[in-house]
């Protein structure tokens, strides 16, 4: 008696579902529009020098305009073709321009381009982990300019920008005294994944540096709590007595209660003005697209989803066919020392020495790796990084890859 074939698994039953979610940050708000950029429009043939300044090298013009901020290096760029021409030539300027263009468009349209200079743009770019945690930072906090990851900016109080209202609150600084903080004012748009729209710009100021300056002010950090307490017991008598004769005379408008210095509700994810100054980075251009456009991992899952052979060759992954010639199942290899979240020094029996293991805990966490896999790719025959060893693959589903210590 001849029994039926069992029927193949589908492909949704060996692959990871990807939320396609936004962050909705300054991305997503039409920067391109906001803040137009004439740079590489104009053939440039300068008939006037710099003055004094062209009796200095090149290499001393460059360094010195690479460190003044940005809002004044555009500001020196409008004075002639010249000046046009010696900051376009700063060799710190011209990569930020080629690789994250989007970057100044931002720093320039939340104004805060008038506290960074090309030099600590570039160095934050390069920079690939959080400041906080330590991890991948796939974002880049505009304020103050240093990298950060989506969990550390939407949980940490210090990355939540406050109103001048909110800083008088749980700081007690007044209007005279933000003028020295660092803040931006925010491009109308929609922001978080929740799609809130903020039609109106809104000025925001860095919550560390008016913690500091309250604290500079009050001279301890019980006395700026102190006068934060006091100053809310006032408005709750203020309010008590408006309370009281809305009741008592039963016309006008209800009294609103204030809040006090901790009772603002954050959202965390879906707080608008976490994502105001919160810039997304990517270490991709266009003439990479075509490479990303099919990623090992997910060629791999579907090779396996119809049952081939991930090893044989294919006019479609012909290009990375390296990569999927050594699938290493999640239990052949065992976890030796932590070094981050999600990498281990690995032992792998059919190795000799060590390898390092990388792989993801989350069904999100799928595309960066077939992105990291790619960019292997990228680097594979020029020995600028470790070498590929294969994926590691966990119930016939790619979750990972092992490369050289």
């Amino acid at each position: 008696m001849s029994t039926s074939p069992e029927p193949r698994p589908s492909r949704a039953d060996l692959t990871y579902p990807y939320p396609n979610l936004k962050d909705n940050s300054l991305d997503e708000n039409h920067l391109d529009q906001t803040c137009p950029l004439d740079i590489g429009r104009h053939q440039l043939e300068p008939v006037h020098d710099l003055g004094d300044l062209d009796r200095l090298p090149c290499e001393l013009i460059d360094q010195i305009l690479a460190q003044i901020y940005l809002r004044c290096l555009f500001d020196f760029r409008r004075v002639n073709q010249r000046a046009m021409q010696a900051v376009d030539g700063i060799p710190e300027f011209k990569q930020i321009v080629k690789h994250h263009l989007v970057v100044i468009r931002a720093v320039l349209a939340i104004e805060v381009a008038s506290r960074i200079s090309c030099i600590q743009l570039l160095q934050t770019l390069k920079t690939p982990n959080c400041t906080h945690c330590g991890d991948f930072a796939g974002y880049i906090y505009a304020l103050d300019c240093r990298r950060v990851c989506f969990l550390c900016f939407t949980k940490r109080t210090d990355l939540l920008p406050l109103t001048a209202r909110q800083v008088f609150r749980k700081f007690g600084l007044d209007s005279s005294l933000l003028l020295d903080l660092p803040r931006l004012r925010s491009v109308p748009g929609c922001y978080s994944p929740n799609e809130k729209n903020c039609r109106k710009r809104v000025v925001l100021y860095d919550p560390d540096s008016a913690h500091r300056a309250g604290v500079a002010l009050h001279g301890s950090q019980a006395a700026m709590m102190e006068f934060a307490a006091s100053t809310l017991s006032s408005h709750m008598d203020e309010y008590e007595n408006r309370k009281h004769k809305y009741f008592e005379k039963g016309f006008g408008r209800k009294p609103r209660r204030p809040a006090g210095a901790g009772e603002e509700h954050d959202g965390l994810s879906g707080n608008a003005r976490r994502f105001m100054g919160i810039r997304r980075l990517t270490g991709v251009t266009s003439a990479f697209k075509d490479i990303i456009a099919v990623n090992p991992c997910t060629a791999l899952n579907e090779a396996m989803a119809k049952g081939r052979d991930p090893a044989a060759p294919s006019k479609r992954r012909r290009r990375r066919r390296w990569l999927l010639s050594t699938p290493i199942p999640r239990p052949a290899h065992q976890l030796v020392k932590k070094l981050r979240t999600n990498v281990y020094e690995a032992k792998v029996p059919s190795l000799a020495e060590n390898a390092i293991a990388k792989f993801a805990r989350f069904s999100w966490e799928i595309d960066h790796i077939d992105q990291e896999c790619a960019a292997y790719q990228w680097i594979a025959s020029h020995e600028i990084g470790p070498n590929f060893l294969g994926n590691i693959v966990e119930e016939q589903r790619v979750i990972g890859f092992v490369s050289s210590a």
